[in-house]
């Protein structure tokens, strides 16, 4: 695997042409910036844009399906443990008590499959309830990116 540092200083100085994907936090800000939005995905999966924070870079972003299901799946999985806890807490023959021990098994439940940040939780000595976040949910893009540098003869799109 290929650094930023190593592509700069080795591969883009030799003239060879690479690809490589961004990771979420570099996808964030393009769809913040509005370089990416979903209404580029109304006729195909995938778009080609440019961003003044990769120059010289042509980047291609496809809508991904399947990382919206997964995530649907991973919060219907969640709400369903979280709704034992809450289960827990509501009954009346040996009910669920203590700020501490209710903490440690919502943390336990919401770490597994790392959606803590989609939830927002109110635990108290003898109550627990939850919901999901949907602010989060939605400042999440349902699409991946990749860069590539591609030769200067390459017309650009």
């Amino acid at each position: 695997m290929l650094t930023a540092a190593r592509l700069r200083d080795d591969v883009g100085p030799a003239g060879l042409d690479w690809i490589t994907a961004l990771r979420a936090p570099q996808v964030k800000p393009l769809a913040r910036g509005g370089d990416l939005h979903l209404t580029l995905f109304d006729q195909t999966d995938l778009a080609e844009i440019t961003s003044p924070d990769f120059p010289g870079e042509r980047l291609v972003a496809c809508r991904n399906p399947f990382l919206e299901a997964e995530r649907e799946s991973l919060l219907t999985a969640t709400e369903a443990d979280l709704g034992k806890i809450a289960a827990a807490c509501a009954r009346t023959r040996r009910p669920l008590r203590g700020t501490g021990t209710i903490a440690r098994r919502v943390d336990r439940v919401l770490t597994r499959r790392k959606v803590a940040r989609h939830f927002t939780v109110d635990i108290g000595d003898d109550h627990f309830s939850y919901a999901r976040n949907q602010d989060s949910i939605a400042a999440e893009p349902p699409w991946t990116a990749s860069k590539f540098c591609a030769p200067a003869s390459m017309p650009a799109a």
